[in-house]
């Protein structure tokens, strides 16, 4: 589906969780990113669509054969298989996910979940507040999207971060 296998560093997937040695190869996977971008470029343009199989391959937490993927999405979506090879095809090219070929090709993230999380949160803050954490608080306060419970976890966490950064 990708093409070609996407190459990337063992430190690279150890850090998104996969600790195994795959037979993917071993280059540096910002070379193989859409338009040479950075992995943070990538994660932005990672759709709605997309992101939903990004959702399954990191709760699989391994490796998973295109069956078993296409499986857990149908509980979700009714896509044809051809959207669902598409929509990997695509996050291959990003360079956001690997392809292995065993008996059959298996997909696992090259992103975390925690690093694509860090990645969207930061390109909401630049966008849509024009890089104001402060804004975007007081904007989930004002807007009710944030409880009084969440207030609190947030106060002890900032606390508990201040002079870390």
């Amino acid at each position: 589906l990708c093409g070609e296998a996407i190459f990337c560093s063992r430190k690279h997937l150890t850090n998104a969780g996969y600790s195994r040695k795959l037979d993917i190869g071993v280059t540096d996977v910002n070379s193989r990113l859409e338009g040479g971008g950075s992995m943070r470029n990538a994660c932005e343009k990672i759709s709605s669509s997309e992101l939903m199989v990004m959702r399954v391959l990191w709760e699989a937490g391994e490796p998973i054969p295109l069956a078993v993927l296409r499986e857990r999405l149908a509980q979700e979506r009714s896509w044809e298989p051809s959207t669902v090879k598409t929509l990997l095809r695509r996050l291959c090219k990003k360079g956001v996910v690997a392809q292995e070929k065993r008996e059959v090709y298996y997909y696992m993230p090259l992103v975390s979940e925690a690093e694509y999380h860090e990645s969207a949160a930061g390109a909401l803050l630049d966008q849509v507040f024009g890089g104001s954490a402060a804004g975007l608080v007081a904007s989930l306060v004002n807007g009710n999207r944030i409880s009084d419970g969440e207030l609190d976890e947030l106060w002890r966490y900032l606390e508990s971060r201040k002079g870390k950064t």
